[in-house]
């Protein structure tokens, strides 16, 4: 039987690496890695990601089957990805290299804590994203985590 966990976020691939971005809804996960996918990244999931772990550990992150072709932003409401992105940016599937934990804290500027996370008994490299409580994940921020991954790799 194959091992599956479900998680509230976005998924996207940089530089050949699937990157999960989690966080309470209007934080700005879509926002942010729609921004880096237009960049030149490519788009993956939104709203419910779906991990399945295959052989030697890898795991496979994809979007939920009811909803894998939809996005929702709050000025695009949900919509088909496609009509935002063009179809060669968007892939079926990733394989996840790294997890992005964002969330609003009594912090007066944000701050980057690197750890690992297990997921379906593989460990990942996580960065946990601590903003203020007025704040939200934007590009700039999202390219300094993906720097962070990079150092700690």
């Amino acid at each position: 039987m194959q091992e599956i966990a479900n998680f509230h976020g976005v998924v996207f691939e940089c530089q050949g690496r699937g990157i999960l971005i989690t966080g309470a809804s209007g934080i700005g996960k879509t926002t942010s890695a729609l921004v880096l996918v237009k960049e030149g990244n490519y788009w993956i999931a939104d709203d419910i990601v779906v991990i399945k772990r295959k052989q030697r550990g890898k795991l496979i992150a994809s979007g939920h089957t009811k909803i894998k072709n939809l996005l929702h932003t709050k000025e695009t409401g949900i919509v088909p990805v496609k009509k935002i992105l063009d179809s060669n940016r968007i892939k079926k599937q990733t394989t996840l290299a790294g997890i992005i934990e964002v969330r609003k804290a009594g912090v007066s500027r944000f701050s980057l804590n690197s750890r690992e996370m297990e997921i379906l008994g593989t460990k990942l490299p996580c960065v946990q994203v601590k903003i203020p409580s007025s704040g939200y994940l934007d590009k700039n921020l999202l390219k300094k985590v993906i720097q962070q991954f990079k150092k700690d790799s």
